[in-house]
């Protein structure tokens, strides 16, 4: 893959920064299925991939979080990059110079009588030959080194990625990563025409929980109910912490009944459970969240439909919490 990708990079006339070749060695390993579809999209389409443009899709699909280590990650790259090209540089320098020597030797050769002087071409011959190969045998591992050592650091990008996705508390995915994912399922709902929901869920009356029993047991709070509600989805459904006490559920595949249906299931399941302080064995009394629920209309931005479920749940909070809202429901009252 390391040779592929830096053959392609030749090919499109693309410089060997470190930049540059994380991009196309991730597009030539089919790694990162997000990045290979953009940048089929942009070969498809002749646009110029220039520094700009590596760097936006370095931006949007590669580093994605921890930017010094991406950094360092970077710089082990150029090195590898470095290493390599002076490799391929020096054998392919050494192997034109073998060569020749092999096209001077064959003029002559055809005037040799004499068998002493017929070994010694001979000998050189071999030896010539066995240079050959042994640059080449040179180059071969060299450039296998390199591609082990560029895999472990992709490897290490990966990781970056998923911590940089990731909420340290609930090991949910995070805000950030947030828009990633929808805007894929979007992309999937536009493809297929099936429908696209979310839920937005919040914590009813948080403050007073931290202010009556601390922060440590907020915490546990929202743990908990994170396990609770991904208990309550399947399949592609995504449960995401948008904000200290806010979550936000991705539906792919349902319509608004069944979100609000869902939404309602979990109201119920919350407003029965009984909360103790695990230390203590104190209950906490009850802890309840609010629910707002809106379905992806065709052609409208993430912003969009993240707007009105925040507003339907804006509506549960108004009017009395521990309850469902779903967006019809707004503009029909």
């Amino acid at each position: 893959m390391l040779r592929m990708a830096l053959g392609l990079m030749a090919q499109h006339t693309v410089a060997p920064t470190p930049i540059h070749y994380t991009i196309w060695y991730e597009y030539a390993t089919g790694a990162n299925p997000e990045l290979t579809t953009e940048m089929a999209r942009l070969i498809g389409e002749g646009i110029s991939l220039t520094p700009e443009i590596h760097q936006s899709l370095y931006e949007q699909f590669i580093l994605d979080g921890d930017r010094v280590t991406g950094q360092k990650i970077l710089k082990e790259i150029q090195r590898i990059i470095d290493e390599v090209s002076k490799e391929v540089k020096a054998a392919g320098g050494q192997v034109a110079q073998q060569g020749e020597k092999l096209e001077a030797l064959a003029s002559p050769l055809e005037q040799v009588n004499d068998l002493a002087a017929v070994r010694k071409v001979v000998d050189f011959l071999i030896y010539t030959t066995r240079e050959i190969l042994r640059s080449s045998n040179h180059l071969e591992n060299r450039l296998s080194e390199a591609t082990l050592e560029v895999d472990t650091l992709r490897q290490k990008m990966v990781s970056l990625r998923a911590k940089a996705m990731t909420d340290a508390l609930t090991g949910l995915v995070n805000r950030w990563g947030l828009e990633k994912l929808l805007l894929q399922e979007i992309g999937q709902a536009k493809e297929t025409g099936k429908a696209l929901s979310i839920i937005m869920a919040d914590i009813d009356h948080f403050k007073v929980i931290n202010d009556t029993y601390g922060h440590l047991v907020g915490d546990n709070v929202i743990k908990m109910l994170s396990a609770t509600l991904t208990d309550f989805v399947k399949g592609r459904d995504l449960v995401i912490r948008y904000g200290g006490e806010e979550f936000l559920i991705v539906l792919p595949d349902t319509p608004l009944a069944g979100a609000v249906t869902l939404s309602r299931k979990m109201q119920s399941f919350l407003e029965n459970m009984k909360w103790k302080q695990k230390e203590s064995g104190k209950t906490l009394g009850k802890v309840t969240l609010s629910f707002g629920v809106a379905t992806y209309r065709p052609d409208e931005s993430i912003e969009d439909v993240i707007q009105r479920a925040d507003k339907a749940l804006y509506y549960s909070k108004q009017n009395g919490r521990n309850r469902v809202t779903a967006e019809n429901e707004i503009s029909s009252s």
